[in-house]
This record gives structure tokens, sequence and C-alpha cells, in this order.
């Protein structure tokens, strides 16, 4: 994204990032602002994932077993993206898929 780490004179580390990046970031904040003063909805799209293989640290049990073991390897991912305002969520936005598969949506 254009940023790199520079020293700065009390030998701290800085980010520092490309004036483009800056100047791009400071005109949507600015159109964000203004959406938000003539009463637009704002909304925002993000991902998440889940993996397959997830699986609590702990959990309650007596001596008698050792319960669930970790897996080694993390497994496909379920990815998550959907859509929304501080209201609501979009209907139909909506998108959950396997990772590593092709053309298999399942939502």
């Amino acid at each position: 994204m254009g940023h790199r780490w520079r020293k700065s004179e009390n030998n701290r580390q800085v980010l520092i990032e490309k004036m483009e990046i800056r100047n791009l970031r400071i005109n949507y904040l600015r159109k964000l602002k203004g959406y938000r003063a003539e009463g637009r909805p704002i909304f925002f799209m993000d991902e998440s994932y889940v993996h397959s293989t997830t699986t609590k640290q702990s959990a309650w049990g007596d001596s008698s077993s050792e319960g669930l073991k970790t897996p080694i390897s993390k497994g496909p991912r379920l990815i998550i993206v959907h859509a929304g305002s501080e209201n609501r969520f979009v209907k139909g936005a909506l998108l959950t898929f396997q990772s590593g598969k092709k053309k298999r949506r399942l939502s």
C-alpha cells in the first residue's frame, strides 16, 4: 500500500506512507463526512473467515479422558462476506464459500 518503516530522531520506528495514499484517504474521509451531513446511508462491506478445524482451547471434563486434540493442519476455511450499515445488513448481500473451491457458493 505504499508504506515503509523509517527510524525517527529518537531511534523509534515510525510508519511512513506515500503522499498519494494519504491524499486518497483524506479525500475518502471528506466525502464520507459530506455524505453523512446529507443524511445519506453509509454501507460498508467486510470479510472474515473461520477455519474448519477451529477448536476451543479448554473444555470442562474429568481426568478419565484426554479430551479434544488440537488439529495440526488448519485445513480449508469458510470465507464470509457481508455488507451493512449501522442499522442493518443488506438483504441478499451475504456471501459464504469454502476456500480453494471454484464456483461453489454456499449461500
